[in-house]
């Protein structure tokens, strides 16, 4: 089970937005409530449908992992061909003896 942190602001668009799912509050007013469009609400309850409250979650706070997973890995090439070029050193080394 994988566990996410959502924002306050996330947390309060989920609760009205479930509010509104569940019959209890219309589009019009949650984009009130909100701060939002109409058509913005729309797209949050698309994405709350779809995948849940993590739908919700801002993907600006996801780049910086995929980010740093990318970086991990181009280190990780790095670090082999350095010990490519470390082994091959050692090589021609005792070869020479």
């Amino acid at each position: 089970m994988e566990l996410t942190t959502m924002s306050e602001k996330e947390l309060d668009r989920a609760l009205v937005l479930r509010n509104v799912l569940d019959g209890g509050l219309s589009k019009v007013k949650a984009a009130a409530t909100l701060g939002l469009s109409e058509r913005q609400v729309r797209r949050l309850i698309t994405k709350l449908q779809d995948k849940g409250p993590c739908g919700l979650i801002s993907s600006n706070r996801i780049i910086p992992a995929i980010a740093l997973a990318a970086h991990a890995a181009h280190n990780v090439i790095l670090a082999k061909q350095f010990l490519r070029v470390i082994l091959g050193i050692l090589a021609a080394a005792i070869g020479m003896q």
